[in-house]
């Protein structure tokens, strides 16, 4: 959609994120940024606010992009900054690039395909960009704004991050583990979906659609195919296709828990008969007790669970790409 390539880069490093291999990693492919005559503005961060934090407040004056060295957690926090700034128009049309450090790196594969961190910097170096959509999840009871690029996810996937915290020191196969002692306990979460339809008009109230049904074991709205290093493409999507699109477990017993984990891995789940895949434009969710405590999952970020209204903010930022698009 467009090259121009960049003179001078933010860099945004989490030494703490997926296997806490990011500086290794940055240190192996910064010198292709020297090669590349591009001026860097190095930032190491040393927590969730200080990445809130430097994101709100860092002068993008004369900035090309901005580069996070990490996982999908980083992405989302510097975003979620960028868009709390008073400049914040300015901010989010800045490119973002991302060198994968992360346990799942959903962003970079979803877009890109599996690409070597060379790869990954050198598509940065290019200047090639994609429109990238976000969803804009919005918490009505606190009047909050939380953006996502990646999924919004409510049910199994947040506890298993909730638990996988506990066991951070187990690297990426804490993710397993915590998958496995959530399926033993087979618990389901009711909600009531609502949404409006991808081919509806965004000004008709009628067109929403309530599902009958409120018991699943999982719910997400994803903004990206959701391939990851653990998993297959997940929904249909693209991140530029003006779409949010849910991707519905209705709850189930422990052995559909299993064919379904089966099926995801190889990217045939959909072929199940308590899967279901809707393209939205909208999304009501509003989680029903027992299970308030279960967290929402925006981007492996966990956030309190609560009625909540997904909207989809079509091109409303950039990411640069390893090739171009045809």
């Amino acid at each position: 959609e467009g090259t121009k390539r960049p003179r001078k880069l933010i860099v945004f490093l989490n030494p703490f994120g997926g296997s806490g291999e990011a500086k290794r990693i940055y240190t192996s492919v910064n010198h292709m940024f020297d090669q590349a005559n591009i001026e860097i503005i190095y930032h190491q961060t040393e927590s969730s606010e200080h990445i809130s934090n430097l994101s709100k407040e860092v002068d993008l004056s004369d900035v090309h992009g901005v580069v996070g060295v990490g996982g999908d957690g980083l992405i989302n926090q510097i975003v979620n900054g960028f868009l709390s700034r008073s400049d914040a128009n300015l901010a989010i049309a800045i490119p973002i690039g991302l060198i994968p450090a992360g346990s799942q790196n959903a962003l970079a594969i979803s877009i890109n395909g599996f690409k070597t961190i060379e790869e990954s910097t050198f598509s940065i170096i290019r200047g090639e960009t994609r429109s990238l959509d976000l969803i804009d999840a919005f918490y009505p009871d606190e009047n909050r704004h939380v953006y996502s690029l990646i999924t919004v996810a409510f049910g199994f996937i947040g506890d298993v991050l909730k638990e996988s915290e506990i066991y951070r020191w187990m690297g990426p196969t804490r993710y397993q583990f915590c998958a496995v002692k959530q399926f033993l306990e087979n618990k389901s979460y009711r909600i009531r979906i609502s949404y409006q339809p991808a081919d509806s008009d965004d000004n008709d109230e009628d067109s929403w659609i309530t599902l009958d049904h409120d018991e699943y074991d999982l719910v997400c709205g994803f903004n990206i195919s959701g391939r990851s290093t653990q998993t297959a493409e997940q929904v249909p999507a693209q991140c530029d296709d003006g779409l949010i699109t849910l991707l519905l477990i209705r709850s189930c017993s422990r052995l559909e828990t299993v064919k379904y984990l089966l099926h995801t891995a190889m990217g045939t789940h959909d072929t199940l008969e308590y899967v279901q895949i809707i393209q939205a434009k909208s999304v009501k969710l509003i989680p029903m007790d027992p299970y308030r405590s279960s967290p929402i999952n925006i981007d492996g970020e966990l956030h309190p669970t609560a009625p909540l209204t997904m909207k989809l903010l079509a091109k409303h930022s950039r990411t640069f790409v390893t090739a171009p698009l045809f």
